[in-house]
């Protein structure tokens, strides 16, 4: 074997060697993590007021089927009024679903937890978010139909979980009887000309920062292809177009570059389910924001369209409310200049 073949071979088993490593780091991280987040949910299940109906599956129109878990209140006597908080980030995982479930259950609801299409044991392929509608109106629909609901649902739930909430709502159900979407201004679509899809732009700029951090972690399709393992960021960002980074990340479909080509497109963004001018809303609703949320004007502008959707003499008319604090916190200061506040939701 000469020289030239000999330091080929070398580099070529070292290329490898190295793709190995960093695959087994990743795959330690992610057995890791999903161990911890296991064991944190068991502590959960332990301390909490109600009995679990784990991983159902509910069927949406197409005949994918989604999986669920239902929290019944220890004592309390159906029929139920329940809370729905649907997510792209697993149901027994996402810290912030585990406290509406405990919050809503200790005050006797029972609360409806789903993984959304494509993510860990639900069927499909995910999208942001031409399917969130008709997915959750036909959730809607089979919990109305439970024995243990008296057919009346709330949702809850901060960015995505806040989202998904406002888009259902364009379909009116009468089924949703309330609903507190918090820093949901993603949602906003072509509301008042904004183009504010996914809260990825602003102003017709795309934000990079937000765009590829979460379609290099989260973007995938479908469940086997989701990025529990630390993310190589700098490569993915060192060289142009920037339209090619998550592909440099990571191999699979996300939908990043798509939603780059087809910002000027508007039959593009009206397949994807995004909120429209001609869209209208029949749900009472608080809007809640924080001041530093890059997405709040887009949220104060979906308000503005649910106000005008409404009946002026509804009592229970949406309302906006902004705090004093980060983005996902659910509690927030006491005060904001002169004014003392509460706990928030």
């Amino acid at each position: 074997m000469t020289k030239r073949r000999l330091v080929l071979a070398g580099v070529t088993a070292f290329a490898v060697l190295a793709a190995l490593g960093y695959g087994l780091r990743g795959e330690l991280h992610r057995v890791t993590w999903l161990w911890k987040e296991h064991r944190s949910f068991q502590r959960f299940l332990a301390a909490l007021p109600a009995t679990r109906q784990a991983d159902l599956s509910v069927p949406m129109p197409d005949g994918v089927r989604l999986a669920t878990d239902v929290y019944l209140p220890t004592g309390a006597r159906p029929p139920l009024p329940t809370i729905l908080v649907r997510l792209p980030y697993g149901k027994t995982l996402y810290g912030e679903a585990r406290h509406w479930v405990s919050l809503f259950a200790a005050r006797g609801y029972a609360v409806v937890v789903q993984d959304m299409r494509g993510r860990f044991a639900s069927g499909g392929a995910f999208a942001a978010y031409s399917d969130a509608a008709g997915d959750g109106a036909a959730t809607l629909g089979w919990i109305a139909a439970q024995r243990w609901s008296d057919g009346k649902v709330g949702t809850i739930g901060c960015s995505a979980l806040g989202e998904t909430q406002v888009i259902l709502a364009t379909r009116r159900p009468p089924v949703l009887a309330a609903m507190i979407p918090i820093g949901a201004g993603g949602a906003a679509g072509t509301v008042g000309n904004l183009w504010d899809f996914f809260g990825l732009y602003e102003g017709g700029v795309f934000e990079l920062a937000s765009g590829y951090g979460w379609f290099a972690r989260w973007g995938g399709e479908r469940h086997a292809a989701l990025n529990f393992g630390p993310i190589d960021y700098a490569r993915g960002l060192a060289i142009l177009p920037m339209r090619d980074a998550v592909a440099r990340t990571r191999p699979d479909q996300t939908g990043y570059a798509a939603l780059l080509d087809g910002f000027s497109d508007p039959a593009y963004w009206l397949a994807s389910g995004f909120v429209t001018d001609a869209d209208s809303f029949a749900t009472p609703a608080l809007m809640v924001d924080n001041w530093y949320d890059p997405n709040v004007a887009a949220a104060l502008a979906l308000s503005a369209k649910m106000r005008g959707g409404t009946r002026p003499a509804h009592a229970d008319r949406p309302r906006a409310a902004l705090r004093p604090c980060r983005a996902l916190r659910r509690r927030s200061g006491r005060r904001s200049g002169r004014n003392r506040h509460g706990a928030a939701v």
